[in-house]
């Protein structure tokens, strides 16, 4: 009985110690682009932006790095509702070849902004599917973000 015991309270103890490496990855990511919009500000604030380009500069990097803090509340969101085993799927009969036809134009308005050219090649047939359009739209989303953010050539092209 002890040892069943103990084995039902191992995962559950894992399972903890992720949830707590969890929080502490995404509590330590948040800080990243706060400290950087902070800096920024303060740029603003001492007079360092003291030219119609910085200032443009200033105000794009804050952008940015507020989108990365919006992904990453996103993440964090999406986790929560894991965690607790809410997240719903709505999911829909898809034309996955027009579908990623139509993410593929939208990521490439970003990505081009970047240096980095987008490519969608498919094949001919039916790409019929049946998925979650938001999930896979965030999937497909993430798979580019992390491409150009841990991608170090100097193209990008990714196809």
């Amino acid at each position: 009985m002890r040892r069943q015991l103990k084995s039902s309270i191992e995962p559950q103890i894992r399972y903890e110690e992720n949830r707590s490496k969890l929080i502490a990855s995404i509590s330590h990511d948040l800080k990243t682009p706060i400290t950087s919009i902070k800096g920024y500000v303060k740029g603003f604030r001492d007079g360092v932006a003291n030219s119609p380009e910085k200032m443009e500069r200033y105000f794009t990097t804050i952008y940015k790095k507020s989108i990365d803090m919006d992904r990453l509340i996103d993440e964090l969101s999406l986790y929560s509702k894991l965690d607790m085993n809410r997240l719903p799927y709505h999911f829909e009969q898809l034309d996955l070849k027009a579908f990623l036809s139509d993410l593929t134009e939208e990521i490439r308005f970003d990505l081009e902004r970047q240096g980095v050219s987008l490519a969608l090649h498919t094949g001919n047939g039916d790409y019929s599917v049946w998925a979650g359009r938001e999930k896979l739209k965030r999937a497909v989303s993430n798979m580019s973000g992390n491409s150009v953010k841990y991608n170090h050539k100097k193209q990008k092209k990714f196809r």
